[in-house]
């Protein structure tokens, strides 16, 4: 759990920060081991950076790696750990909170407050995605076990749900022209 800059012209290391866990860390086994505790990629807005660190939170930090505020996204754990990557709407930052709160949670960008919560969104480890609807519009779409949802990014409410992967899901949908494509993880 930490997060480095470095200057992209020379490697250079600007600055780093560690974050502590929120709970003593779960021994990661078999191949949970592969990703340690820190899977999501940081998001920016061009202002903020915000990284997501399961049960330990959602945080905030400026340019340079002072941290602006701290969200709480629930406690539970898993042996395949936390693998979602925040996402960025509007004034909003929104992660799949899938292992740690069953749910999708928005916060408000600049100060950190809950926006909204989702729930129902069970073994899914893969960051949401936003699809342009051919008729306007934005749905934020997610896999989850069983199905995938269409969810609206401003408010959280469920739009459509259609009949997906029967499993748990990693891999995030990806979308063409109002279409979702969905693949997932077994034998």
């Amino acid at each position: 759990r930490h997060l480095v800059c470095l200057n992209r012209a020379d490697g250079e290391l600007l600055w780093e920060k560690k974050f502590p866990p929120k709970l003593p860390e779960h021994r990661y086994a078999g191949e949970g081991s592969y990703h340690g505790y820190a899977a999501s990629t940081p998001a920016t807005d061009g202002e903020r950076l915000y990284v997501f660190f399961g049960k330990s939170g959602l945080f905030c930090l400026d340019f340079d790696g002072k941290q602006l505020w701290h969200a709480d996204v629930g406690s539970g754990t898993s042996g395949w750990g936390s693998g979602t990557s925040p996402v960025i709407y509007k004034s909003l930052v929104i992660v799949n909170a899938s292992v740690e709160s069953g749910s999708l949670v928005a916060f408000d960008r600049r100060k950190g407050t809950g926006a909204w919560k989702a729930g129902g969104i069970g073994s899914s480890w893969n960051t949401p995605v936003f699809v342009d609807v051919p008729k306007g519009g934005t749905e934020l779409v997610v896999s989850v076990q069983n199905n995938l949802l269409g969810i609206s990014p401003d408010d959280g409410k469920e739009l459509w749900r259609a009949d997906g992967i029967h499993r748990y899901v990693c891999p995030s949908v990806v979308a063409h022209d109002g279409i979702v494509y969905a693949i997932g993880g077994g034998h």
